[in-house]
């Protein structure tokens, strides 16, 4: 069955007289405001009907998506966290007078006030995880763009820094610039998903964002903060679809072609970038290799002061970002990617304190890409040696990580 969809919710409408007339009288009450207006509203809806599944009941459903931004509080007022809880009385007020029961204006109730990100709340029913999954889902994506651009207008908000784009040397601020607003909140959302579908949907959808931020950071000539994510189900999927382009052009003397990296291991949060390794057979099969690349689009970087690996900068057409080397099958760059990737993927406990120094260092807004490196080193080279690689080895790899070097 096709999921739920807005031409089923108008439908459904139209065949209950009630739930229509609610929808006309809180129309005048979403109006003047394109990013909570009623087409909001109903976008939430039929998502809060799409994840709630058979746990919840349609009808509230409906209500529920159609009352929940009823009174709205400017995002700069510091009344803003009381605005769910507003809403929520108000249903009360409202909802008996079109059908509902006291118990079902309550269970609606109950979903309104606890949906708001300002509030802070987990909520404990079906009805009030759906509703605040869908809320969120629609401040990701491409509308979730729109949303947050249009609300910084309304606000005053400038685009971004000029003079700091992506807050190196300042504290973010998304009441001042809505790009802050993409690192203080948004890219967050994924993570504070009360459902499974919900999720997936907002880990879709922040790729979007993340599409838009690297646009942006080309366009401005501004490289990106380090962004790290939730692992993604699709970094395995972007993986096959480069080795699908890439294994066609490659000439004789390549072994195989490496999902290395952070996005390789299941689980793992991660920057969004793919690294792929070409294992090549000896240094004499790096020309042709290169040759090869060059004629897809890659441009030849060098080995960036890393020895036996050869790094290649992506080309402007692939939708995606990712990093790919080109390695000598018996170098040290390769044994230490093929080792980490070995030993996280058999130490779990292992990959979440990974996750948790990338994500501790990524809040820290002045650190660079060098930087960033350098200060998982350690951690690294303890996963390398607890995998039995030799001493000296792990320390020379230390050392071309080191951001002075």
């Amino acid at each position: 069955m096709p999921p739920f969809s807005s031409r089923d919710l108008r439908e459904f409408l139209a065949a209950d007289e009630q739930l229509a007339a609610l929808r006309v009288e809180v129309a005048p009450h979403l109006a003047g405001d394109a990013g909570h207006d009623l087409a909001h509203a109903e976008r939430v809806a039929v998502w809060t009907i799409r994840l709630g599944g058979g746990e919840i009941d349609r009808r509230e459903a409906v209500a529920a998506a159609l009352c929940h931004d009823l009174v709205q509080v400017p995002k700069n007022s510091p009344q803003r966290a009381q605005a769910s809880t507003l809403s929520a009385d108000e249903t009360r007020r409202l909802l008996p007078r079109f059908g509902f029961s006291e118990d079902a204006v309550e269970r609606i109730a109950d979903a309104v006030r606890d949906h708001s990100f300002s509030r802070g709340a987990v909520p404990s029913a079906p009805l009030g995880r759906a509703l605040q999954d869908a809320d969120r889902l629609e401040a990701l994506g491409t509308i979730g763009i729109m949303r947050c651009i249009a609300t910084g207008v309304k606000m005053g908000t400038e685009f971004f820094d000029g003079a700091d784009p992506w807050a190196r040397s300042r504290e973010r601020d998304d009441k001042q610039f809505s790009i802050d607003h993409f690192f203080t909140k948004l890219l967050r959302l994924p993570a504070t998903m009360q459902t499974e579908a919900g999720r997936e949907e907002a880990q879709r959808r922040a790729r979007s964002l993340i599409r838009f931020l690297e646009d942006l950071a080309r366009e401005l000539s501004a490289p990106m903060p380090i962004l790290i994510v939730d692992y993604d189900p699709e970094w395995p999927l972007r993986f096959a679809y480069l080795k699908a382009l890439l294994q066609p052009a490659m000439p004789e003397g390549v072994r195989s072609i490496e999902h290395v990296g952070s996005t390789s291991i299941p689980g793992l949060a991660a920057k969004p970038v793919i690294d792929v390794d070409i294992v090549v057979e000896s240094e004499g099969v790096l020309s042709d290799v290169r040759d090869a690349l060059e004629g897809l689009g890659y441009e030849h970087r060098g080995d960036l002061g890393i020895p036996g690996r050869i790094a290649y900068r992506e080309p402007a057409d692939i939708g995606f970002r990712h990093n790919l080397y080109v390695c000598v099958h018996d170098s040290e760059a390769l044994e230490n990617h093929l080792r980490l990737r070995r030993f996280l993927l058999a130490n779990p406990d292992s990959v979440q304190e990974y996750a948790e120094l990338k994500r501790r260092l990524a809040y820290e807004e002045s650190l660079g890409i060098s930087d960033y490196c350098e200060a998982k080193s350690d951690f690294i080279a303890d996963c390398l040696l607890n995998s039995g690689m030799d001493a000296a080895a792990v320390e020379a790899i230390r050392n071309a990580n080191r951001a002075d070097k």
